[in-house]
């Protein structure tokens, strides 16, 4: 069914904007007046799919969880939903969810027609949920998912915001010195007819470099922004950045444990829902962004379809040994989804620790690079303040 996007006016002029579906224009338009709106454009939108953010997606979650748990029936559940959210794409997936279950169709289906924004573990959990009869605990094992997720990506921007922060300021900081600051002397010391300090001569010709051709280091930027995206476009160019990325003693285990981490959460919270372990993997080999290790998790899945037991797998470079010792002990105990579920945990606590410690070390770099900086300029202004006082007239 078509996807329209609309501007109109309620009963107070104020003007809404949303979008809705409909099977032709007219339709479009007896809908909006079905909501007491007057239409003031109506034209049909490109239906790329809804990407919904990672908060957002938890929130819904729980709220048809709670829903559910509460006794009410999935339709109404998702009427409630639908009402309770502003006019955007997000309304419109729920409206058509609604829609869907009304005619007939598994929640699971309905979901489906929205890959962006559920995907497939999502789906294939709320499927084994709807095969033993309890949505809402399928519910609440995606729900402790995406709060997981949440939480790490949380974590990291917390730890990078300052640093972040840091760096900018001390750059502009430094710019505004050269660029400001250093020329008001210097145009001091012409005006006195005197000769330039050879530091303060040094700077100021690199404040006039800034001056005249800062604007082409955005440009360059830009420019090598736009070349890197055309060439990790193509999938031989991220293959080959990816598997540098893995060679590399420095970054490789950090990229390593990152995508063990994202595969141990998802694997582990599919299984322990009641998905197969081929079909968990299979879901699993999509989280994975490196697509060196995307195809070791496909060959992976291959080898345990020959029978062969998943730890051993994992008895091999670039893994750490933790991973098949971890899961040698699951599979021992019967009880694999646990074995992934503490993967997943422990590296994730492995590069929060990471990040501290290399921060720790960035963040006093930082500061010293800066300082010195600064303090050389700062020092270099000084002297010629008493050069100036100096100068006898």
């Amino acid at each position: 069914m078509p996807l329209y996007s609309y501007t109109a006016k309620d009963a107070s002029g104020k003007v809404v904007k949303g979008y809705l579906e409909a099977s032709h224009y007219e339709e479009a338009i007896r809908k909006i007046r079905a909501r007491w709106l007057w239409p003031v454009r109506v034209k049909e939108a490109q239906r790329k799919g809804v990407r919904v953010p990672l908060s957002a997606l938890a929130d819904l979650t729980r709220e048809l969880k709670e829903l559910l748990e509460g006794g009410l029936p999935l339709d109404r559940a998702l009427q409630m939903l639908a009402s309770s959210q502003e006019q955007g794409k997000v309304k419109v997936v729920l409206e058509d969810l609604l829609e869907k279950v009304r005619t007939g169709k598994r929640l699971s289906e309905a979901l489906s027609a929205h890959p962006k924004a559920f995907g497939r573990l999502y789906v294939q959990m709320v499927r084994v949920g709807e095969a033993t009869g309890n949505i809402p605990q399928a519910l609440g094992l995606i729900l402790d998912y995406l709060e997981r997720e949440r939480d790490a990506r949380e974590r990291l921007l917390s730890i990078l915001l300052y640093p972040a922060i840091l760096t900018m300021v001390g750059t502009v900081s430094v710019i505004v010195l050269l660029t400001y600051v250093i020329p008001r002397f210097v145009q001091i010391f012409t005006e006195l007819q005197q000769d330039i300090p050879p530091l303060l001569a040094l700077l100021e010709g690199v404040g006039r470099g800034l001056r005249l051709y800062g604007w082409l280091l955005p440009v360059a930027l830009l420019a090598l922004y736009l070349l890197s995206k055309g060439y990790l476009r193509a999938e031989r160019g991220r293959r080959a950045l990816h598997s540098l990325l893995i060679s590399n003693r420095l970054v490789g285990p950090f990229v390593v444990r990152f995508e063990l981490a994202k595969l141990g959460r998802t694997v582990g919270v599919m299984l322990a829902s009641g998905v197969s372990i081929m079909e968990a993997l299979d879901v699993g080999k999509e989280v994975v962004g490196n697509l060196v290790l995307r195809e070791e998790i496909g060959e992976l899945r291959r080898q345990v379809r020959r029978g062969r037991a998943v730890s051993a797998f994992f008895r091999r470079r670039p893994f750490p040994p933790k991973v098949a010792t971890v899961l040698a002990v699951a599979e021992e105990r019967g009880d694999l989804a646990s074995g992934f579920l503490t993967v997943g945990r422990q590296f994730d606590e492995d590069l929060q620790r990471w990040l501290k410690r290399a921060l720790s070390l960035f963040e006093p770099v930082v500061i010293i690079t800066m300082g010195l900086i600064i303090g050389v300029i700062i020092l270099t202004m000084f002297r010629a303040i008493v050069g100036i006082n100096e100068i006898k007239l």
